[in-house]
């Protein structure tokens, strides 16, 4: 008989009887252990000791289960902010810790302003937006400022204006140097704007430089893309701008363009992971981008990473948030906020935070 043929859990048992026949070999191992203390308690004259009943498990302990980290993604919900719900709305971060959230549309065109302190969690209303009440403007800061243009209440607009959120005074400043407009982008990068793209009559691709410094206006070199309205625009930790994503008369886009300031150059990168979109939202933290919400297609919950350094996406757990469209996405303190939007036919007026 080969060893093969041999049983191996008798007449001793073998490490081949655990792996092959594990429950065969505790009970047997069992067995073993309880005719062992029933001898020892006859030898030692404790009869106590026989009937005695061991299991393997008394003897070696199970292991340990396995547990799987607990998720660090994490979305909660703030408190419900003082503004009505509305979408089509604006926000910018101007670095003093504080979110400044506004404009939109309710079934009226709006133009009240607001200040979010995530510390603790309350909203503050301000002076109201300098301009006429509007939807589908951009919104931006720098150094400090809020700039606020573009949109639309009734006609397409192209007045631009700055906030100083130290003074809660609103500014009028020269007019975005391209024509009038709603649904651009707006992102900001070495201490310039740029915004482009957009719905006039038709569907915009050019893209134009603010220097709030001079208060002047350069156009430059067109979006790489084809034209359209309803994109997203997200600044990188490398001072590169992003943008992709929208839509045009013949339907929505997931492609992702970079655009390098320095060398007033645009370079296609890799689509965006999931489906073809507008109306999205995107902010970053660090070094990577997210991505969420959607218009023209199923209602989605996804939820996107894209890391610059490698141009690549990573899908990440979806969003607990109801899918919307027109909201508005920012970047505070290493968290994303978020919150206003539409979805279908009803407004919202939640606020959320996001905790990568």
């Amino acid at each position: 008989m080969s060893p093969q043929d041999q049983d191996p859990c008798v007449p001793r048992l073998t490490p081949r009887c655990f792996k092959e026949q594990p429950a065969r070999a505790r009970k047997l191992f069992s067995l073993r252990l309880q005719s062992l203390f029933a001898r020892a308690g006859r030898s030692f004259g404790l009869p106590g000791m026989a009937p005695m009943y061991l299991s393997v498990a008394s003897v070696i302990p199970p292991p340990a289960p396995t547990q799987s980290p607990p998720p660090t993604e994490k979305w909660t919900e703030k408190s419900t902010p003082g503004w009505s719900a509305r979408g089509y709305t604006v926000a910018a971060a101007p670095g003093n810790d504080k979110i400044y959230f506004g404009l939109g549309y309710d079934g009226a065109y709006k133009k009240d302003w607001w200040e979010y302190d995530p510390a603790t969690d309350v909203w503050t209303q301000k002076t109201d937006f300098g301009g006429t009440a509007r939807t589908s403007a951009v919104a931006v800061a720098a150094g400090g400022k809020i700039y606020v243009g573009t949109g639309d209440d009734g006609a397409y607009k192209k007045d631009w204006w700055e906030y100083d959120p130290a003074t809660d005074v609103w500014t009028q400043k020269t007019d975005f140097g391209g024509t009038a407009r709603q649904w651009a982008v707006a992102a900001e990068a070495g201490g310039k704007i740029y915004v482009g793209t957009g719905r006039t009559a038709g569907y915009e691709k050019d893209w134009w430089e603010y220097d709030p410094a001079t208060n002047a206006w350069t156009q430059k070199t067109d979006f790489g893309g084809v034209a359209r309205s309803d994109a997203v625009a997200v600044a990188s930790a490398g001072g590169k701008i992003y943008v992709g994503t929208g839509d045009d008369a013949t339907g929505a886009y997931r492609d992702w363009w970079e655009y390098d300031p320095a060398t007033n150059a645009w370079t296609q990168k890799t689509d965006f992971g999931g489906t073809e979109r507008s109306s999205a939202e995107a902010a970053r933290i660090g070094a990577k981008i997210y991505l969420g919400f959607e218009s023209g297609g199923p209602p989605t919950t996804d939820w996107w990473e894209y890391n610059p350094g490698t141009d690549t996406w990573t899908q990440k757990a979806d969003t607990e948030v109801q899918n919307r469209n027109n909201a508005v996405m920012v970047e505070i303190g290493g968290k994303i906020y978020a919150g206003s939007g539409r979805y279908i036919n009803t407004y919202l007026q939640d606020w959320w935070e996001y905790t990568p």
